[in-house]
């Protein structure tokens, strides 16, 4: 990689724009200088940890909105999200990290400690090839979750029989299940989630799901729309038995978990909306 080289004077430049920014805000009455920090940020999130460092104001305003998203991908960000966490009081996660996704690199252990500091999300991805991170003391409730699997073999020390008792399910409306569904005959007991209404399930090449999906939507009277990521060019060849379903929305699987994710809880994209306006479109016809 090539050496940056910087002009001589770049840093007392930086410190003096630095000096007549922080003089200004301080001109600025505090409610004021807030609201257009606030605006800046939602306008642009990634001027965000610029805005840190204009003033210890814009520091105590501004923080919390970099963690309202938490997005770990790797071992080492989670060992240093970790630290943070030690680093701080306990209620700061509790009240202001609204969005978490634990990515399948991330220790199990780091996982449980991580969703135990931010128990009060409302979005959460927790993409794991095997056993969540969960257990009968995990109190995490969120509205809208996103998983790759689902089977009783991905939720640790419970009966063999998938059950949705725990804290984890209580209040999902919203489920994703990423990777590809193969075990359709489960897909009926999805509906025994006591709040779903919205369903999201990526379904396997080759894999004839039809039945079972026609069951589940029968038996899961709260249910507003039904996502089925496939691939086109394979479903265009074959049978459609759910494409005049009201209710059954497909979309192209190919954009990344994160990719698709992430706009969504940071209000750029939202594919469940977008979905429920073709079912109301086709109701209204």
């Amino acid at each position: 990689m090539a050496e940056t080289h910087r002009s001589p004077h770049f840093h007392d430049t930086y410190r003096a724009q630095r000096s007549q920014l922080a003089t200004i805000t301080n001109s600025i009455p505090d409610d004021i200088c807030r609201k257009i920090f606030d605006l800046v940020a939602a306008c642009n999130m990634e001027m965000v940890p610029s805005l840190l460092l204009v003033s210890r104001g814009a520091q105590t305003w501004m923080t919390p909105l970099l963690y309202e998203v938490v997005v770990l991908r790797s071992h080492v960000s989670a060992q240093r999200f970790l630290h943070t966490i030690r680093l701080k009081h306990a209620a700061f996660f509790l009240n202001h990290v609204k969005s978490l996704c634990l990515t399948s690199k991330i220790d199990c252990g780091d996982a449980s400690r991580i969703l135990r500091a931010c128990a009060n999300v409302v979005n959460l991805a927790i993409w794991f090839p095997g056993s969540l991170p969960i257990s009968a003391s995990t109190t995490v409730q969120p509205r809208t979750l996103s998983i790759t699997i689902f089977s009783p073999s991905s939720i640790p020390n419970l009966s063999h029989e998938p059950t949705f008792a725990l804290p984890l399910f209580s209040r999902v409306s919203h489920l994703t299940i990423t990777d590809p569904f193969e075990q359709c005959s489960k897909i009926v007991e999805l509906s025994l989630l006591p709040c779903i209404t919205h369903l999201e399930l990526n379904l396997a090449r080759g894999t004839s799901c039809a039945d079972p999906i026609l069951l589940f939507i029968s038996s899961c009277n709260k249910l507003k729309v039904l996502v089925l990521l496939v691939d086109f060019v394979t479903f265009m060849r074959g049978p459609k038995p759910l494409s005049r379903h009201p209710l059954c929305v497909y979309y192209e699987r190919g954009l990344s978990k994160v990719t698709t994710w992430e706009p969504f809880v940071r209000g750029q994209y939202n594919r469940w909306e977008e979905a429920e306006n073709i079912v109301q479109a086709r109701k209204a016809r």
